[in-house]
C-alpha cells in the first residue's frame, strides 16, 4: 500500500488508541483488508485502508514506525502469530492477535436518528462548548457533552457548575424519530468538529437509553462512533441550572468590544491563582465596566470602557480559568453570584450563553 495513504489512515484510527493496562485489545489497531481501526473504550475510529492484512497489532509501536520510516511503500508479510511490516529499509515484527478477538463492532447507520444541522453552524458552536468541558467524575455531563433536541433547535451544554456554557443550534429539520438526549465523549466531539460536513457525512444520535446509545459520524473514507457516557437514567442538572441562572438573571448589559477581546484574552489565563476582578460602576452619562486581572499580589491586566444605561453597582470575581470566552459575546449581566455572559443569536441562529461562578471577594 502507498505509504502516505497507510501513514494517514493509520495516525486517523491511531487517535481512538486506548490504554494497554486497561485490556491489550484497546491498544491495538485493528486490519480487515479494507479498514484500520481501534477503540479505546468510549470512542471508535475506522478509516478506509486496502492493505491486505487481518487481525490486531500494538498501534503505539506501528504508528512510530510508520512516522520515523521513509519509503513509498508498505508492506506485511506474516509468519504464525506474527507479521512483519516493513517500509524502505525499517521493518518491525510484531504479535498478531485474530481478528475476532477485536472487542467491539461499529454501530451501522440508523437514518431515522439522523440529526440535520448545517456544520458551518454546528463547528464553531461545538468549538465554544468544548472550551468548558470538566474533568469531574461525579456525573457524565461534568466531563462530557450533552446533546438534546429542544423544539427546532439542538441545545449542546458542557461544564461544571463553576464555568458552564450552553449553544443552540437551529435543525435543518427534526429527526425522524424520538431523541431525548445523549452525553458524548470530548474526543468524540473534537472528531465532529474536524471531520463534520453536511454535504458529505451525516451524524446520527441515539438516546442515552438505548442499548447502544451515543453518536456516529459516518464520512466518505472515515467512521466515529462515541458511546454515550450516561445510561439515561441520571437526573440531568445542568441545563436547569443554566436556565435558573438566566432567568434569576439581573438586567443585561452590552460589552465594550475591548473589554469583550480582554474576556477573551483572560480566558487564556489557567493558573489557580489568576483571579479577575469585574466592577460595576455608576458614572456620569452611564456605567462603568473594569477588569483587573491579578496573579497574587500582582496586577497583570486592568481595561475599563463605558456605556449607557442604568445597573446595580456590584464588584466580584472569579478565577480567570472560570472564564471560556472566544465567541462573539456582546451582553452579559453580573450580581453576587454569578457572572453570564451571551452573544445576540444573529443571522446564523446560534446563541451561546456561558455562566461563570462568583468567588468570595
Amino acid at each position: 500500500m502507498e505509504y502516505a495513504a497507510f501513514k494517514a489512515a493509520t495516525e486517523q484510527a491511531g487517535e481512538a488508541l486506548g490504554r494497554g493496562d486497561l485490556s491489550p485489545q484497546l491498544a491495538r489497531l485493528w486490519f480487515d483488508g479494507t479498514t484500520v481501526s481501534a477503540w479505546d473504550d468510549n470512542v471508535a475510529i475506522s478509516v478506509a485502508c486496502p492493505f491486505e492484512f487481518d487481525g490486531g497489532v500494538l498501534g503505539e509501536l506501528l504508528t512510530k514506525l510508520i512516522g520515523r520510516a521513509t519509503g513509498k511503500e508498505v508492506a506485511v508479510t506474516t509468519k504464525g502469530g506474527t507479521a512483519i511490516f516493513k517500509v524502505g529499509r525499517s521493518s518491525l515484527k510484531l504479535t498478531v492477535e485474530p481478528l475476532e478477538q477485536r472487542s467491539f463492532e461499529m454501530r451501522d447507520p440508523d437514518r431515522a436518528a439522523a440529526i440535520a444541522v448545517e456544520a458551518k453552524l454546528l463547528k464553531p458552536a461545538l468549538g465554544q462548548i468544548l472550551k468548558c468541558v470538566g474533568q469531574s467524575l461525579e456525573k457524565p455531563e461534568y466531563h462530557g457533552i450533552t446533546f438534546a433536541v429542544d423544539g427546532n433547535d439542538l441545545l449542546i451544554y458542557a461544564g461544571q457548575p463553576q464555568v458552564l456554557a450552553e449553544a443552540a443550534v437551529p435543525l435543518k429539520s427534526k429527526p425522524k424519530s424520538k431523541f431525548n438526549y445523549v452525553v458524548l465523549p470530548e474526543k468524540f466531539c473534537r472528531q465532529l468538529v474536524k471531520h463534520y460536513d453536511e454535504k458529505d457525512s451525516e451524524l446520527t444520535l441515539y438516546n442515552a437509553t438505548d442499548t447502544i446509545g451515543g453518536g456516529l459520524l459516518v464520512c466518505p473514507t472515515l467512521t466515529v462512533f462515541g458511546r454515550s457516557l450516561s445510561s439515561g437514567r441520571q437526573k440531568l442538572d445542568m441545563r436547569a441550572y443554566i436556565d435558573s441562572h438566566v432567568k434569576q438573571a439581573p438586567a443585561w448589559f452590552p460589552i465594550p468590544k475591548g473589554l469583550a477581546g480582554m474576556l477573551d484574552r483572560a480566558s487564556l489565563f489557567e493558573g489557580e491563582h489568576h483571579n479577575l476582578e469585574l466592577a460595576v460602576e455608576a458614572v456620569s452619562g452611564g456605567v462603568r465596566l473594569r477588569i483587573t486581572i491579578e496573579d497574587g499580589e500582582a496586577q497583570l491586566v486592568d481595561v475599563s470602557g463605558t456605556i449607557k444605561g442604568e445597573v446595580e453597582p456590584v464588584v466580584v470575581k472569579t478565577n480567570a480559568k472560570h472564564l471560556r470566552t472566544g465567541a462573539d459575546l456582546i451582553e452579559m449581566c453580573v450580581d453576587s453570584k454569578r457572572i453570564i455572559m451571551r452573544d445576540d443569536q444573529g443571522d446564523d441562529g446560534v446563541c451561546i450563553t456561558q455562566v461563570a461562578s462568583v468567588i468570595a471577594v
